[in-house]
C-alpha cells in the first residue's frame, strides 16, 4: 500500500530550540499520493496533522503530539529551472541551500534568504519569512509565481495572484493549515558575484 512506503513510525519530534518536543506519528511521503493517504488516515482515526519541513520554524509548528506529523523532506526535487528569467519550480521540501546551490553558477539567488539556509521552501512560505533585505524586497510571499496546493479534499489546486487567488493569498503565510505545498513556483534575483 502507498501509506506503508510513506515509512511511518512513533518518534519523538524535537522543537527547533530543543525546548519542547511530542511523541508522534511521523509519516514521510515521497509524492502527492501519499500525502492523499495521509490525509484518509488522518479522518478516520479523527487525527489532526501538522506538516514539518527542516523544523526550523521559531514558533514550534510541526510539534503536535500523538498526532499525525507529515515530514516533507523526501520531496525534494528541482522540477525546473529557467536559468534565462530566474524561475525555480521545486517540491515542497527543497530548502533554501538547495536553490542557491542549484542556481548561483547560472547568476541567480533567492530574493529572501533567512538567517539559516536551512528551512525548506514550503515551510518559507507557510510562515510567509522574511530576510534581512524585508525593508527592500519584503517577504517570501512576494516573490512567489504560483503554487499547487493539496487541499484535505484530496483537490489539488492550482494557485497564482489570478487564478484561485483567496486560496493563494490565505496559504502564504497559512501555517499548512489550508493544505500541504506540492510544487511551488519563486522568482529569483539576478546577482553577478556568489
Amino acid at each position: 500500500r502507498r501509506l506503508s512506503r510513506a515509512r511511518e513510525g512513533e518518534m519523538g519530534v524535537w522543537a527547533w530550540g530543543m525546548a519542547d518536543s511530542s511523541m508522534s506519528y511521523v509519516y514521510r511521503p515521497t509524492n502527492a499520493d501519499q500525502i492523499r493517504d495521509i490525509y484518509d488516515l488522518a479522518k478516520r482515526k479523527g487525527l489532526h496533522i501538522a506538516f514539518r519541513g527542516a523544523g526550523r520554524s521559531y514558533g514550534d509548528a510541526s510539534i503536535l503530539d500523538e498526532e499525525i506529523v507529515v515530514d516533507l523532506t523526501r520531496m525534494r526535487r528541482i522540477l525546473k529551472w529557467d536559468s534565462s528569467k530566474g524561475i525555480i519550480s521545486v517540491e515542497p521540501g527543497v530548502t533554501i541551500r538547495d536553490i542557491w546551490q542549484y542556481t548561483i553558477e547560472d547568476g541567480w539567488w533567492p530574493y529572501v534568504v533567512s538567517g539559516t539556509m536551512f528551512p525548506t521552501i514550503a515551510g518559507a512560505i507557510s510562515m510567509n519569512i522574511h530576510g534581512k533585505n524585508n525593508f527592500a524586497v519584503g517577504p517570501i510571499g512576494d516573490h512567489v509565481i504560483n503554487f499547487d496546493i493539496l487541499l484535505p479534499s484530496g483537490e489539488i489546486r492550482h494557485c497564482s495572484r489570478e487564478k484561485n487567488s483567496e486560496l493563494f493569498f490565505a496559504a502564504i503565510g497559512g501555517f499548512g493549515m489550508l493544505g500541504c505545498f506540492v510544487q511551488i513556483t519563486l522568482e529569483l534575483k539576478k546577482v553577478y558575484s556568489g
